[in-house]
């Protein structure tokens, strides 16, 4: 597995801020947490979705594909900080 935190740079209100994302060795989306400008938060895996968050249908680009487009700024984290953020999505919530 990989685990991956993209900031996403733009102004548009209904749209997530931040996204992590855990793929598979091919890049499929397992679960993913969404945190938008108003610190709501969307999360979804294989099994449920909040808040209009989905996982992707097709396997995500790599860091550097994402990386091309500067309104992405990706990095790898490791599994403790996804997990970390994974954990506190219901809290988040309330």
């Amino acid at each position: 597995m990989k685990y991956l935190k993209v900031e996403w740079i733009h102004s548009l209100q209904n749209e997530p801020i931040i996204i992590y994302s855990e793929i598979d060795n091919k890049y499929n989306e397992i679960r993913k947490v969404e945190i938008y400008r108003d610190n709501k938060i969307g999360y979804a895996d294989l099994n449920t979705e909040f808040r209009g968050t989905r996982l992707s249908e097709e396997p995500l680009p790599t860091l550097s594909e994402i990386a091309l487009d500067n309104q992405f700024k990706p990095m790898e984290i490791d599994k403790h900080e996804f997990e970390e953020v994974w954990l506190k999505r219901m809290q988040l919530n309330k």
